[in-house]
């Protein structure tokens, strides 16, 4: 509104501006402006983030407890610390996404793609991430206790010190994966694709790997105290892992490396043991029934009150190793069997060079 003053000192006189006039008009109509609707509120910046679901969203924080986001969209999305307690998240993608320290206590992932997905540190407590692709992901320190990953695809996926205790990896693939230090206690890992897969320290204690597939993977100083029934473990590196009181008859364990391994109390029969290295490793009171021993270093070793009943050890070396007290009835072996310096399940030490028979 603009004020013009009259030369001759009359009262000024009030211009308004066409918008001015408009909001006359309409109190002259109505008596008041404070009977005139506002228009609603924009949403808050904020609440409008946490509802945008789309690649690259900013989804940090946001609390999206019960969510529905069944086959979203969220490549590269920003989830960091945000809350997806029980969110339905069934085929999503979620390929380059962040959802690191994310709480998804219960969520379901069913057949979602979360490659290369950085999960470090988050709680998939209970989660269901049934044939979900995980390739190359990065899991570190995730908590995935009690979680359903069955025929879940972690190739080349980094789970160092994850928490995977009662967990469910039926006919999962960690083809390559990094379980280094992990815990999967109680984990259902029968018929697992784990081929050259690194579990250095890892514990799996009471875990399942019936017909699991570790050809090539690294077990060393590994807690292992399972049930491998029919396992491949062919070529496997098992260097000082702990494999006391472990269930493995049946076991495929051609070639592996036991260096220093503890086998005590353990279960290997009907395995198959040709041509693996078991040079001072730890054997007392093994199981050995009808286990194939062919070829196989046991240098050093102890097997004290083992029982190696019909058990096949042709070219089999036992120098220096002790058989005190063990059951060799119905063995097989052969002039290539070394014994030499060995003592004897009498308690005797074989003299040198021993091959064939304890001299």
């Amino acid at each position: 509104m603009t004020t013009h003053t009259h030369p001759g000192g009359r009262r000024p006189h009030r211009w308004m501006s066409a918008a001015a006039l408009t909001t006359a008009a309409l109190t002259s109509t109505l008596g008041s402006t404070s009977h005139v609707s506002a228009s609603p509120a924009p949403p808050t910046a904020a609440a409008d983030r946490c509802h945008t679901f789309v690649p690259w969203a900013d989804l940090t924080r946001c609390d999206l407890t019960g969510a529905d986001l069944t086959g979203a969209n969220l490549t590269h999305a920003n989830l960091t610390r945000a809350n997806l307690t029980g969110a339905n998240l069934t085929g999503a993608t979620l390929t380059h996404a962040f959802p690191t320290s994310a709480n998804l206590t219960g969520a379901n992932l069913t057949g979602a793609n979360l490659t290369r997905a950085n999960l470090t540190g988050t709680t998939l407590t209970g989660a269901d991430l049934t044939k979900a692709t995980l390739t190359t992901a990065g899991m570190a320190h995730t908590d995935l206790t009690g979680a359903t990953l069955t025929a879940a695809n972690l190739t080349g996926t980094t789970l160092i010190k994850a928490n995977l205790t009662d967990a469910t990896l039926t006919k999962a693939t960690l083809t390559h994966a990094n379980l280094e230090a992990a815990t999967l206690e109680g984990a259902n890992l029968e018929r697992a694709n784990l081929i050259e897969a690194r579990l250095t320290g890892a514990k799996l204690k009471g875990g399942n790997l019936i017909e699991a597939d570790l050809t090539d993977a690294d077990l060393s100083l590994a807690d292992l105290d399972a049930n491998w029934s029919n396992a491949h473990l062919t070529r496997a590196h098992l260097e000082g892992a702990n494999l006391t009181h472990a269930k493995m008859f049946g076991a495929a364990l051609a070639g592996a490396h036991l260096t220093h391994a503890n086998l005590t109390e353990a279960n290997l029969s009907g395995s198959d043991l040709g041509e693996a290295n078991l040079t001072d490793a730890v054997l007392d009171y093994t199981d050995l029934t009808r286990t194939n021993l062919e070829r196989t270093e046991f240098a050093r070793a102890t097997l004290k009150h083992a029982t190696l009943t019909g058990a096949h050890a042709p070219g089999t070396g036992f120098a220096e190793a002790n058989l005190t007290g063990a059951n060799t009835e119905d063995w097989t072996i052969n002039f290539f069997t070394v014994f030499r310096s060995a003592r004897w399940t009498d308690g005797r030490t074989c003299k040198f060079p021993s091959q064939g028979a304890c001299d």
